[in-house]
């Protein structure tokens, strides 16, 4: 899904905001997928990753 938004040319991040950090099966998916957090609270995660860093595997 990464690659497929990356095909726009204007896409310059793909961001999955407001991710629980209670919800360790899905924060660990966004990770695998090359995404990273660049912001954090409480109790939510909020992950990204950019064109220039994203590897498609």
């Amino acid at each position: 899904m990464i690659a497929w938004a990356f095909r726009e040319p204007e896409c310059l991040f793909v961001t999955a905001p407001h991710t629980a950090r209670s919800n360790p099966a899905s924060n660990r998916v966004l990770e695998k997928a090359g995404m990273r957090v660049y912001h954090q609270t409480e109790t939510e995660l909020f992950w990204r990753v950019s064109r220039e860093t994203f590897i498609p595997g």
